[in-house]
């Protein structure tokens, strides 16, 4: 088997040329649907912050040659053979690379949590109970 190396370089290809393993993103097929994001953008945009516009963008461009893309080509120079991958755009707001990113947080902080088949307990109060602990924790007016 032959390694390959990576080759960076920017291309005009629609991602569906250049990737054929097709990743399902479903937070970006409910942006994308009937071009909801751009219709939010118009009527409420000045109403989000540029990070969450940048979240997105990134997350709607996520997979495609917008991202970059890199070009591994065989090592040996008898073989022509190259593959092609776009990148990820590593944001948490994407349903794909957000996952990941948790999920590494998740293994990385396995060693500080004790080793049980339970690690969190949830507390069930009465309505009436419930009501007095909002009045207790409601800032003085």
């Amino acid at each position: 088997m032959s390694r390959l190396a990576p080759t960076h370089f920017s291309c005009s290809l629609p991602p569906c040329r250049l990737c054929t393993m097709y990743i399902p993103r479903p937070a970006k097929l409910l942006f994308q649907h009937d071009d909801g994001w751009s219709r939010y953008l118009d009527k409420h945009g000045d109403a989000l912050s540029d990070w969450t516009k940048l979240a997105v963008e990134r997350m709607l461009a996520c997979g495609t040659c917008a991202m970059g893309v890199r070009r591994y080509c065989c090592a040996s120079s008898d073989c022509t053979h190259s593959r092609f991958f776009c990148q990820s755009c590593k944001s948490k707001a994407c349903s794909s690379c957000g996952l990941k990113a948790t999920e590494q947080w998740i293994a990385e902080q396995q060693h500080i949590l004790p080793d049980c088949d339970w690690q969190h307990i949830t507390f069930t109060m009465a309505s009436p109970a419930v009501a007095v602990l909002q009045q207790q924790l409601a800032p003085a007016q």
